[in-house]
């Protein structure tokens, strides 16, 4: 072998082992990298079960959307996109200047409706005043006499027949007044404070300032006097029966004697226009007397005759 056969032998040679040697460089870089690339790989894997450990995190389910909330991406901030906000009193179109508050058309045919009549004066004062006022000429009523002519004659009388109040204090009188349509009634009550009360009733037309006796109570309010004595009875009779309804009067041995005084009550002798009046109701009632077994002869009680105005 020649020289120069030696020579590109011994270069070849030396390539070889020339790139010998680098592959070898190469693998071990690259081993080097991928034991790199795996340490830091099962770094994090180790951290992440230690912080799955320390706190496992809660995934929520997903769910789905709430029939509202579906709903809600329909509408906008005021409700469904076809609502239609009320409209504001100050849009309202102002009422056309020929209709009045009622919706009238303006002509003329609508009537408001109104209060019935009402007599110019009602001289009604609250609670139970005492007969004294009247007797004094402290009252309020004494503007009533100021109208009306009969009513001076009421007041008149009152003054002069329950003068005896002012020295007497075992008697407490008080009185009560009523208007029913044109029906003036004064009530007075007199309380002795031995079970016995008295009542005294006055009844003034307001229309005609006429004081009114019993017939022309009648007269004024349209009744029959046969059919008010009748109610009258049948009101006494009730009466005295639901007094006695308790007591055996036959066992007691005076039966005959309850017999006599409930013949007396329910007599026409015992019926009494001039002791009438309407009251606060509007009812007509009457002061009737009921016969007794005990005590004063009779009492008087305030009877309803069934009558109203």
């Amino acid at each position: 072998m020649n020289r120069r056969t030696l020579s590109i032998l011994t270069a070849l040679a030396l390539c070889l082992c020339v790139l010998a040697s680098c592959g070898s460089r190469r693998t071990a870089g690259t081993d080097a990298g991928t034991a790199t690339d795996a340490g830091e790989a099962a770094a994090a894997v180790e951290t992440a079960a230690d912080m799955a450990t320390e706190a496992p995190a809660e995934t929520p389910a997903p769910t789905e959307a709430s029939p509202l909330e579906e709903e809600a991406t329909e509408t906008d901030a005021f409700g469904p996109e076809d609502y239609v906000l009320p409209a504001s009193p100050a849009d309202a179109a102002e009422p056309d200047a020929d209709e009045d508050a009622y919706g009238d058309d303006g002509d003329g045919d609508y009537v408001s409706p109104g209060l019935p009549d009402e007599p110019d004066a009602q001289p009604i004062e609250s609670g139970l005043p005492s007969v004294l006022d009247v007797v004094t000429g402290n009252s309020d009523l004494s503007a009533l006499a100021a109208q009306y002519e009969g009513a001076g004659e009421i007041l008149a009388d009152i003054q002069q027949r329950f003068s005896y109040l002012a020295d007497d204090s075992y008697t407490t009188a008080t009185y009560e007044c009523y208007v029913n349509n044109n029906i003036f009634s004064l009530v007075l009550t007199e309380d002795l404070h031995t079970d016995s009360v008295y009542y005294t009733p006055y009844n003034l037309d307001l229309d005609t300032g006429a004081w009114l006796d019993g017939a022309g109570l009648l007269k004024a309010l349209g009744l029959d006097a046969d059919d008010v004595a009748a109610a009258e009875l049948a009101a006494l009779e009730a009466a005295f029966d639901d007094v006695y309804a308790d007591l055996d009067a036959d066992a007691m041995g005076f039966g005959d004697f309850l017999s006599e005084q409930r013949a007396r009550t329910i007599s026409e002798e015992n019926v009494d226009f001039e002791h009438m009046w309407l009251d606060a109701d509007g009812r007509l009632v009457f002061a009737g007397k009921i016969y007794s077994i005990a005590g004063a002869d009779c009492y008087e009680h305030i009877l309803d005759t069934g009558l109203s105005f």
